[in-house]
């Protein structure tokens, strides 16, 4: 941290003062505690112009020159850096109107084509580059020139990308390996060599510096890349192209026929996703990608994958999606021992035909046909998340009837759990709902039949976020019904009230919840009330967390010191944080044998801890 009334003689008690810093890292604004971040976005088009044209002059002011000049700019992007590169080399073209033809064209093609000047402009950006702390960081942004520029890229394909390449270092498991992209991919996105994209959980790689990847990649004696994405290639490349490259991009082109064979020892990554003219691959194709980790055919029209598919055995990540005249796959498959990630959704293949994969960690399917049913019934455990979907398949509900985890994210079409037959979820043990817009409530309250309450029992965990039409949550029949619920959260959604709607709360019996260990309630600006009174008696609660609750005044666990288990309470706390309303809390004082750690920050008006005890708070929080 810098000190700046060292070095400057300024200190905390100038409140008049202010101070703006500028930084490509995150972390130093975190480090300095400024009170506001603001990220600098690339310019826009008018400004982008506006800076162009004060560096060129009067010359754009010509009729021919002007219309050029606007495509010089767009192919600037908005970086300042190359726009008064750029400036200054077509300021030197005058008003010859076939020399900035000339140059836009080079412009456009300045990854193949030396123009004066690109090079420094390249060697300031690699700073950024060089500064990324490990290899690890490094390999994985180079990976994504691999795709068209500025296109966009799921996240979670990225990520199990980098996973099958051996990127991330230090995961053991798929899911360790997965939070450690995310960790990677934040810190490229705060030195600005990724950007998040507008649409939801996508990324994308700015123009100028994915010519810098590819450049820095072609200077390298480990990265052999061959990208050729959407440049409209009708047949493969020469032989001499490909042979050496260790990761091959050919995306978004018109091929329709590949080599009988591709002799590439040492290829890592095989792109070839959305050739739509691709319809059949020879049988011998992939004989010498003993080494191929990483394979996306999705968007093609292939029928059948040839029986060389088993000479893969390095493969870890699969991508057949969308190949919607797919029908087969060869019984060798199963010599796929490394695949981890396997994408079939919109294909015409039968889970029966990839049975033998029982290494997969990630299989991602249509719900298309009933037959599915047939190969869905785990014995131990089954996993159901429906991810930015609309509607409901009747296939997905008789898949819920054998789910004992199911998720809801981002899902369309819905306003409650009742929508997908709530009676039928007798087996379910966790409930997630997340970003769901127009969820209203969990359970319609006008569903009280035995066997919709019957189906709650089950259920061990629940978590609500960012539902922000969400008003109701539990009825008082859904409480009673609750018994084996150990944990609760809820969070951001904006329009509840009260966790049981308070025309409920007046018979409720003392052991409702008795086994509910964890409560956490963030970011709940309307939230008022938890329960109105205090006949809950909370004998296994070991964790609160309330955050961002404006307007709650009250926490109604004044039963606490009733029927604690003894040997979980050494553990537990409560953290309160943020609630600025929060006026009287005497329960602290009866929760005392429970609570051994007490954390209250920004409770500003928070004046009243009541002890009914003879010894002191102070004495009781250790």
């Amino acid at each position: 941290m810098i000190d700046l009334n060292r070095i400057i003689g300024i200190d905390d008690n100038q409140k008049d003062s202010k101070v703006v810093l500028a930084s490509r890292y995150g972390d130093v604004c975190h480090d300095m505690e400024v009170d506001e971040i603001v990220d600098v976005e690339r310019l826009s088009l008018t400004d982008s112009w506006n800076m162009f044209e004060e560096k060129v002059g009067h010359l754009i002011s010509n009729p021919l020159i002007e219309p050029i000049a606007w495509c010089v700019v767009e192919e600037c992007h908005g970086l300042p850096l190359l726009i008064d590169r750029v400036a200054r080399t077509f300021r030197k073209k005058e008003k010859n109107v076939s020399r900035w033809e000339d140059g836009l064209k080079r412009l456009q093609r300045w990854d193949s084509i030396k123009i004066e000047g690109m090079d420094e402009v390249l060697e300031r950006l690699e700073i950024c580059y060089e500064d990324l702390k490990d290899d690890e960081q490094k390999v994985c942004f180079l990976y994504g020139a691999l795709y068209p520029e500025e296109s966009e890229i799921y996240v979670d394909y990225l990520l199990e990308c980098w996973r099958a390449e051996g990127f991330i270092n230090h995961a053991n498991d798929f899911k360790q390996a997965r939070n450690r992209g995310h960790t990677v991919l934040n810190e490229l996105i705060k030195v600005s060599l990724l950007e998040r994209s507008d649409k939801s959980k996508c990324v994308k790689m700015n123009k100028v510096l994915r010519k810098m990847a590819l450049r820095i990649s072609s200077q390298s004696t480990n990265s052999k890349l061959l990208v050729k994405p959407h440049e409209g290639l009708e047949d493969f490349l020469r032989k001499e192209e490909w042979e050496h490259a260790n990761r091959i991009s050919l995306m978004d082109n018109q091929l329709s026929t590949l080599p009988e064979t591709l002799d590439c020892h040492n290829l890592l990554t095989l792109l070839l996703q959305r050739n739509k003219y691709l319809t059949s691959i020879p049988e011998l194709f992939f004989k010498s990608m003993c080494c191929l980790q990483v394979l996306d055919l999705h968007g093609t029209k292939i029928a059948v994958l040839p029986s060389s598919l088993s000479n893969l055995i390095c493969l870890k990540a699969l991508y057949l999606n969308s190949c919607s005249d797919l029908i087969e796959i060869p019984s060798s498959v199963e010599a796929l021992k490394h695949l981890e990630v396997l994408d079939i959704r919109k294909t015409k293949l039968n889970l029966l035909q990839i049975g033998s994969l029982i290494w997969l960690k990630c299989l991602r399917i249509s719900l298309s046909c009933a037959q599915i049913l047939e190969s869905i019934d785990n014995p131990s455990y089954n996993i159901l998340k429906l991810v930015n979907c609309d509607g409901i398949d009747p296939v997905i509900i008789k898949v819920l009837m054998k789910t004992n985890a199911f998720g809801l994210i981002g899902h369309k079409g819905v306003t409650s759990l009742s929508n997908f037959g709530i009676e039928k979820m007798n087996r379910m043990f966790h409930c997630l709902i997340d970003g769901c817009h127009e969820i209203k409530t969990t359970v319609y309250g006008n569903e009280t039949s035995k066997a919709v309450l019957e189906c709650l029992a089950q259920l061990t965990s629940v978590t609500l976020s960012k539902c922000p039409e969400l008003k109701k949550i539990f009825s008082h029949g859904m409480i009673q019904q609750l018994l084996q619920l150990k944990h609760l959260r809820v969070q951001e959604c904006h329009q509840i009230e009260e966790i049981i709607m308070e025309s409920e709360n007046t018979q409720l019996e003392g052991q409702a919840l008795s086994k509910l260990k964890t409560l956490i309630l963030i970011d709940l600006p309307r939230l008022g009330s938890i329960w109105a009174n205090d006949s809950l008696e909370w004998p296994s609660l070991q964790r609160v967390e309330i955050s961002m609750c404006y307007m709650l005044k009250n926490l109604p666990f004044n039963k606490f010191h009733y029927k604690v288990d003894w040997a979980a309470a050494a553990s537990a706390s409560v953290l309160l944080a943020a609630n600025r309303q929060i006026l009287v809390m005497a329960a602290i004082v009866y929760i005392e044998p429970l609570f051994h750690i007490l954390k209250v920050s920004s409770c500003g008006t928070l004046y009243d801890i009541s002890p009914t005890s003879d010894r002191s708070p102070m004495e009781i929080l250790q």
